[in-house]
């Protein structure tokens, strides 16, 4: 049985009411009174059962309760489901808050450079008096002490967003198009497939070689209108 469904499993063959006697201490843990409940395989319903044979049933130590009882306090009674188990997604303690940085980052105003875009690319750039080690060092000492490989990745991060959202094909294509030593490939449609659309239809290619080869305007291979090759070594004279 999964985990979740064992949980799911314990909350609804466990009957929490409210306790009908109460002790004189105030700080008693006992506010709740708990039967359990055991299915009938024959008749149906649910039957009462104790608590040694609740427990061993499900696979637990029968002097250890703490497995049920915690999934009976991990939400109100009026509950339809018990909460989910958070074991495994806690954030960890010394997560670190990256907005903090970002906002830190932009307080030295990261911006285009005044080039134009064939010159250098779309990114953003710092102030050339400015370094991230020292801009590492001025959050460390105002805000937190963090890594500075921490600090890096962030400014990074912050330049790649910038190039995703500026990058426009248009621009790209018209750089490599006056770029002699790169080669652009387009995908151009097929002429195949442009007269399927036109026509609704195309023709299989036997069918398509047949009808050309029986027009009237077809090609002819005679001797007059043949390409004569005659090889180099022919040309030669004793």
């Amino acid at each position: 049985m999964a985990p979740e469904s064992r949980r799911l499993f314990v909350w609804s063959s466990v009957k929490q009411e409210v306790s009908s006697r109460h002790v004189v201490t105030t700080d008693s843990r006992r506010s709740y009174c708990y039967s359990l409940r055991r299915s009938v395989e024959s008749g149906g319903g649910t039957k009462a059962v104790c608590k040694v044979l609740f427990l061993t049933t499900l696979g637990y130590v029968e002097k250890n309760d703490s497995a049920v009882m915690r999934i009976l306090k991990s939400a109100p009674v009026e509950s339809v489901c018990p909460a989910p188990d958070q074991r495994g997604r806690h954030e960890p303690k010394n997560k670190i808050d990256r907005d903090l940085i970002t906002t830190h980052i932009k307080k030295y105003n990261p911006a285009v450079h005044h080039y134009r875009r064939k010159h250098a690319p779309n990114r953003l750039y710092l102030p050339s008096d400015i370094t991230i080690t020292d801009m590492h060092a001025d959050f460390c000492t105002s805000v937190q002490k963090i890594s500075l490989e921490t600090y890096r990745t962030q400014v990074d991060k912050i330049v790649a967003t910038h190039l995703h959202e500026n990058d426009t094909p248009e621009e790209d294509l018209e750089i490599l198009a006056k770029t002699p030593d790169r080669i652009m490939e387009v995908d151009f449609p097929s002429p195949f497939s442009i007269a399927s659309k036109m026509t609704g239809q195309l023709a299989p290619p036997e069918e398509a070689g047949q009808e050309l080869n029986n027009s009237p305007d077809a090609p002819t291979f005679t001797e007059e209108n043949a390409v004569r090759y005659t090889p180099r070594s022919a040309h030669k004279t004793d």
